[in-house]
């Protein structure tokens, strides 16, 4: 009997990501890992009233499971978070719900909306999350990309998606602030993002997760405020990017109660509640934001560095970041993605990001790297990082030496 023959084929075409081994490559101490989409990874970073809430929660009522939902007490802390930077007012009963980290979250708001065998779509743009090329796929679905450009600074231009939007398109899904390009689109973008998913009656999953890290000079619009968004947009955030928290894998889901009742009633069939010491964790996060404005201004200084590091060097095209802590280049003229980064782990000592295999979206592998530059607490130590890979990419062999 082959095991893979009896796999649906989405499972079965499968790529390995190659795990094995992987553990001990990151135990290396001779690299730096500018790849974790992971603010300052490897270094220490959690703020000490945070460390409080995990040590209270372990004399309270840790060791018990909360409601599949999440904690009342987190639930209405969120709520009151959405209101403050969304600019909506939402009952935190009905319109919350609490999940273990935003990549879980793309498969669970997604799912009701694609039946299995019909094929349903899900149009995204290129370059954003991998998660949005493979997550359809794995429920049924399918996803058609829609390209970006690198002269319109990757926004998105609406046009793309009239011609690609069909009888089976359920879902438009973004990244805003995008990952991986740093893109923050423009409100009149997605005032005309939104009109394109009431005319064609679409669901909008909205990927927030680098909101509160958007710089200085630049709009960070809700599109959920538009009037008619409010009952079709599911808006996802995490405690990882906004506060530094990937390992607490932690995050929430905002929707209309339609929507939000529908996932409420599945939430334990995916994996109950999260942790409950992690969400206190997050309550006591929520209670005392501050930290992460100081986040986004450390993000702010090393954006520009790092773009005046890299944008002047012959072969790389990137533009200047408006939120996050990555940076997008285009190395198409020096060689493909995975040639470029298999030669800065060898040149410069650091592991960035690859898009081999189109991890980005489709065609991405020809020519898309990310580097993290929002690794290590130190900025000093990164800077002399991002120092490695400019002094790297301009002694890049050229062609036929």
């Amino acid at each position: 009997m082959s095991v893979r023959r009896l796999m649906d084929p989405v499972y079965r075409d499968l790529r390995g990501v190659g795990f094995d081994g992987y553990e001990d490559f990151m135990k290396r101490t001779d690299l730096d890992f500018f790849t974790f989409a992971d603010p300052f990874y490897p270094d220490a970073c959690i703020p000490e009233h945070i460390k409080q809430g995990i040590y209270s929660s372990l004399e309270s009522n840790a060791a018990h499971y909360t409601l599949p939902v999440g904690l009342d007490e987190l639930r209405r802390a969120v709520a009151e978070r959405v209101r403050r930077v969304n600019g909506i007012q939402v009952d935190h009963n009905k319109n919350i719900i609490i999940t273990s980290g935003s990549d879980l979250s793309y498969n669970f708001a997604m799912r009701p909306f694609l039946t299995p065998g019909e094929e349903n779509e899900v149009m995204a743009p290129v370059p954003s999350y991998t998660h949005n090329f493979v997550s359809p796929g794995l429920m049924g679905g399918k996803t058609v990309p829609v390209p970006t450009y690198a002269e319109d600074g990757y926004d998105l231009r609406i046009e793309e998606f009239e011609r690609r939007v069909s009888a089976k398109t359920r879902i438009v899904s973004i990244t805003n602030p995008n990952n991986p390009t740093g893109t923050v689109y423009k409100r009149e973008t997605l005032e005309r993002l939104a009109q394109f998913c009431i005319r064609h009656d679409l669901i909008l999953f909205a990927d927030q997760c680098f909101e509160e890290h958007t710089f200085d000079g630049y709009e960070m619009f809700n599109i959920i405020n538009i009037p008619g968004m409010w009952e079709r947009t599911i808006l996802c955030n995490s405690f990882s990017k906004s506060m530094g928290l990937c390992g607490f894998r932690l995050a929430y889901l905002v929707a209309h109660e339609e929507i939000m009742s529908v996932l409420q009633a599945c939430a334990v069939q995916y994996v109950g509640a999260p942790s409950t010491m992690i969400q206190c964790a997050g309550i006591a996060a929520l209670r005392n934001y501050a930290f992460v404005e100081d986040m986004r201004r450390e993000f702010q200084v090393r954006a520009e560095a790092a773009y005046r590091l890299l944008s002047d060097i012959p072969g790389v095209k990137c533009t200047m970041p408006q939120a996050g802590f990555y940076i997008w280049l285009d190395v198409g003229e020096l060689g493909t993605s995975k040639e470029v980064c298999d030669y800065l782990l060898e040149q410069a000592r650091v592991v960035v990001t690859s898009s081999d295999g189109d991890m980005w979206g489709p065609g991405t592998g020809r020519y898309g790297v990310r580097i993290i530059y929002g690794s290590r607490r130190d900025r000093d130590e990164c800077f002399g990082v991002l120092e490695r890979i400019r002094r790297a990419l301009l002694n890049y062999p050229k062609a036929g030496s």
